[in-house]
């Protein structure tokens, strides 16, 4: 799974803000490489330009997220996890992480969920994995990226998500990686009011970034719109957007 420059911004982004974790213990779930689309100098100065991917998305750490204590990732494919000490090679679709280590600050999801059969685990490792206070990060295709993945994932999916296990919704955008552009929204509504008015992109990506806030068993979600949590313009938009 891979960093992007538009990725990159939005951590920077994130950074500025005072919300990306600083230090602490780091997980992956899929072993991260740069995405290719800028020069690996764009992270640090004195990488060359076939510098090893693996590496480069290591320095975005670095850079961001300062010194950390401990770096992992959870991947199946035996050159990730050949690529760094203390990697778990697990197969995200089994229903429990063995010795699971909650003691993270920072779970990164870089667009591995949508390749995972058993998505839902997905959602469940990174829960189970990450400390109360700790950030969540996903990256997952939304509109387009056709068979990519098994899925495309939807806004509703991760306002649901964290109204049920009570995260807070830190930072929500659209990213389209072939023009390096990114979009924020306040809400869930504003994605769709942009979808009705026909604009958001085609080929574009959800980034999504969200809190763990107490320490309590995974909730497995109910869509809004069915639980009766939709508001009455999410209820509209669901028809009008059919």
């Amino acid at each position: 799974m891979a960093i992007s420059l538009t990725h990159y911004q939005i951590l920077k982004l994130l950074k500025s803000r005072g919300e990306l974790p600083q230090g602490g213990r780091i997980l992956e779930i899929g072993k991260a490489n740069w995405y290719g689309d800028a020069p690996p100098s764009v992270v640090d100065a004195e990488l060359p330009n076939d510098a090893d991917g693996f590496l480069v998305a290591e320095a975005v750490y670095l850079k961001l997220c300062g010194e950390f204590e401990n770096l992992r990732a959870i991947d199946s494919d035996p050159a990730a996890v050949a690529s760094m000490n203390g990697s778990v090679d697990l197969d995200l679709n089994i229903l429990e992480w063995p010795e699971c280590d909650r003691r993270h600050n920072l779970v990164i999801n870089h667009g591995t969920a949508e390749h995972v059969f058993n998505i839902a685990n997905v959602f469940k490792v990174m829960h189970d994995a990450c400390e109360v206070g700790g950030l969540m990060i996903h990256e997952a295709p939304f509109t387009g990226w056709t068979s990519h993945g098994f899925y495309t994932l939807q806004p509703t999916l991760f306002y649901d998500l964290a109204r049920e296990n009570g995260y807070e919704m830190v930072l929500v955008a659209t990213e389209h990686l072939r023009s390096r552009t990114y979009q924020e929204w306040p809400s869930h509504e504003a994605i769709l009011e942009a979808k009705y008015r026909d604009q958001l992109p085609d080929h574009s990506m959800l980034f999504v970034a969200m809190r763990k806030t107490k320490e309590e068993p995974f909730r497995i979600p109910t869509q809004g719109i069915y639980s009766g949590a939709a508001s009455q313009f999410e209820a509209a938009m669901w028809s009008e957007l059919r």
